[in-house]
């Protein structure tokens, strides 16, 4: 919660503690005793979203970097193949695209991982059959 709704919470509460103490008093005005049992469901509505909004994330973040180190991984088993292709093709174009150490790519933000990965994976299939014709067969494990 922010600064602004952790005070607006505060103050909700104050007020209910307030209402419930003095019960007594306004009893007598049906009104009012609608509109503090809709008051407290509003409270309680509240307080279900904050339980929810700080939910503990680290689970989250945890298997996000698990699936982003195995993807590294399979790109990195499957780049190497290439660049040695690329180096005993001659084919430095192909080698400058797919050449990325395991640092590189952990360095690098998400959505340039994503992309660097793909163009790995496209390079891939596009040489696939003279990758696999010349024994550079890409580990895929």
């Amino acid at each position: 919660m922010t600064d602004k709704q952790e005070n607006k919470i505060s103050m909700f509460l104050s007020t209910e503690q307030v209402c419930v103490d003095n019960t007594a008093i306004w009893t007598t005005v049906p009104a009012f005793g609608t509109a503090f049992g809709e008051f407290q469901t509003g409270i309680v509505g509240i307080q279900n979203l904050r339980v929810q909004q700080e939910t503990d994330l680290k689970g989250s973040a945890e298997d996000k970097a698990n699936k982003q180190t195995a993807l590294i991984s399979s790109a990195l088993g499957i780049a190497k193949p290439i660049v040695a292709y690329a180096n005993a093709t001659n084919n430095p174009q192909l080698r400058q695209e797919v050449d990325y150490s395991e640092s590189d790519l952990i360095r690098s933000r998400d959505t340039d991982v994503e992309t660097i990965c793909t163009l790995i994976h496209e390079r891939a299939n596009t040489n696939a059959a003279a990758l696999l014709a010349s024994g550079h067969k890409p580990d895929i494990t």
